[in-house]
């Protein structure tokens, strides 16, 4: 466990340098549509409804690896100043260089990049109504500027970052760069994929682009959509093969000095938030459903909504997606299946859910939860990046901030592991929503990481009540005295726990007795938790009351560590 800076419990303590503001999480409200796709669709009729629209996203995630970005550079006609492989960094760029920019033979660089998505899957037979390419900016300009998206009709090897694997290297046998799209093996038909035919065999491009948009001082963002990148995109599905692009630049733009634009890689940021990276946004219909739903959900923050089974004999695939109303968090939506007494692990539904074919019943899991993580356990995280040059990386430290769902800010600093690489582990000691951020100063100028989010969650008992025990030995280990300052400082942090764990209960395990007629575990321990805030003793009974009697309280006594065993509920991971 790397140690933390600034975990005293006084909620005015300030952050060793800026901190993100605590997260503040909104209901789930919208509407969850679930659709069923069986081997065989079903028979035609004329009254059923037309199929439910659904939308997924695409980003390299913990869910979803396949899409990767190279910044390529050069000349037109071949030259190059860095003839490297650029496959795993902050950002991408497009453009030419600025006029302080080193020129190289009377020439300043140009740049453009790819775009290869792999592994994109939807149920057969499908339609999709929409196609969106998205791109955060990083650093952007002062003049509005036209972007192109071209598909691309030769298939690349991204590569690892050259030779040296840090993106500063030539690229090694078989990867891309501006000249070639494999190295050594076969070249682009012209310079940087820039032979654009609809007849020639050896075309890079087609003659007309896929999609346009235009970039405006101050965009956060640029999106790319038309119907000819829907299209595009359903035949490269169905046919299984990845989406290629090529993003640039108008040629027009291209010629002028000072048009470059940068955008945040696929790569960028640390493995737990890829909130910048670049996303795919896909919306469809159909093929027929053998089963579906529509329900209008409305869900508090932290809690989850486990939909009943639905009966369909061999099911070919699920869809699951979410509509959600103005100022409504995103949900996580989870599909599993089985056939008997055979149950699949729980999946992810940020995209349809293809290959289910064993099962005969679909369950779907919708939870109000952001990258959940049960309390006890801790959060890990890695950041890798090669544009190190104020001193060698392992002598970089790179800070992170944590800051609780009660404000008090954690600051822990990452350990370098090797290839460019920095990993966090950080045990956070409070339930509820988290907000996190990273520090770096690889090169002259100090860079931070886009705010992270996760949510410390109850998910079974036995942490639950180790973390009341926990909670204990903290408020008595304070200098705080009992009362108002132990209040303040820990009343929030026992609200949210104690909810947690009550959200598991139901009336049978809220029994003040269990079968021995011995005080029940979880009151004994809510209770020495008040104890230990207050100094005293907590008054008057506690409902439920069994057979119309009052229950006096149990005695408080010094909680030793104990392992509690029971059937753990559903976990999201």
């Amino acid at each position: 466990m790397v140690g933390c800076h600034g975990a005293s419990e006084s909620p005015s303590e300030e952050a060793v340098r800026p901190a993100p503001d605590p997260a503040s999480p909104r209901p789930v409200a919208g509407t969850l549509r679930v659709s069923v796709y069986g081997e065989v669709a079903p028979a035609s009729n004329p009254g059923a409804l037309p199929p439910l629209r659904h939308t997924g996203v695409w980003v390299n995630n913990r869910t979803y690896q396949g899409h990767s970005d190279n910044d390529l550079r050069g000349f037109l006609d071949g030259r190059f100043r860095h003839g490297w492989n650029q496959a795993s960094q902050i950002h991408v760029r497009l453009g030419r260089l600025h006029p302080w920019g080193r020129a190289v033979g009377g020439e300043r660089e140009l740049f453009r990049h790819l775009h290869r998505w792999d592994g994109v899957r939807l149920p057969e037979g499908v339609n999709i109504l929409g196609a969106e390419l998205t791109l955060s900016v990083e650093v952007g300009t002062d003049r509005e500027l036209d972007l192109l998206l071209y598909e691309v009709k030769k298939d690349w090897v991204p590569g690892g970052g050259g030779v040296e694997e840090n993106n500063n290297s030539a690229p090694k046998p078989g990867e891309v760069w501006w000249n070639e799209r494999m190295r050594d093996v076969d070249a682009w038909g012209l310079p940087a994929e820039g032979f654009a035919s609809d007849r020639h065999p050896e075309a890079d491009t087609p003659e007309t682009a896929l999609a346009h948009a235009v970039y405006a001082p101050g965009d956060s963002s640029i999106s790319f959509r038309s119907s000819r990148l829907a299209t595009y995109v359903e035949e490269r599905v169905a046919a299984e093969e990845p989406l290629l692009f090529m993003v640039k630049l108008s040629d027009h733009l291209e010629d002028e000095e000072g048009t470059i634009i940068a955008s945040y890689s696929s790569n960028y940021g640390d493995s737990e938030n890829s909130a910048r990276r670049p996303r795919l946004r896909l919306e469809w219909e159909g093929p027929p459903e053998v089963s579906s739903l529509e329900r209008r959900i409305i869900l508090e923050p932290g809690r989850s909504l486990r939909i009943p089974r639905i009966p369909v004999e061999g099911v070919a695939a699920v869809s699951a997606s979410f509509l959600p109303e103005e100022g409504s968090s995103p949900p996580r939506i989870m599909v599993r299946g089985g056939r008997g007494d055979e149950v699949s692990d729980w999946t992810d539904a940020q995209h349809p859910v293809v290959g289910t074919r064993d099962w005969d019943w679909v369950e779907v899991l919708v939870a109000a939860q952001v990258n959940p993580i049960p309390v006890g356990s801790p959060f890990q995280a890695e950041l890798r990046d090669t544009w190190v040059t104020t001193a060698p990386p392992e002598e970089q430290d790179v800070p992170w901030v944590f800051v609780s769902p009660s404000g008090v800010v954690h600051e822990v600093t990452a350990r370098y592991v090797s290839d460019f690489t920095w990993r966090v582990q950080f045990l956070p000691d409070e339930v509820g929503p988290w907000v996190y951020q990273s520090h770096q100063q690889f090169s002259d100028d100090p860079y931070e990481t886009a705010v992270g989010r996760f949510d410390v969650i109850v998910d079974d008992h036995d942490s639950a009540l180790y973390a009341l025990e926990r909670l204990i030995e903290r408020i008595e280990g304070s200098k705080l005295r009992p009362g108002r300052e132990r209040v303040e400082a820990f009343g929030p942090k026992f609200y949210r726990l104690q909810r947690g764990l009550m959200q598991l209960q139901d009336p049978e395990s809220f029994s003040l007795a269990g079968e021995s007629g011995t005080p029940n575990r979880i009151m004994e321990l809510l209770d020495a938790v008040r104890y230990a805030l207050s100094g005293a003793p907590p008054e008057g009974p506690r409902l439920p009351l069994q057979d119309g009697q009052k229950r006096g309280l149990t005695t408080l006594v010094k909680m030793e560590p104990k392992v509690y065993e029971r059937e753990r509920l559903p976990v999201l991971r």
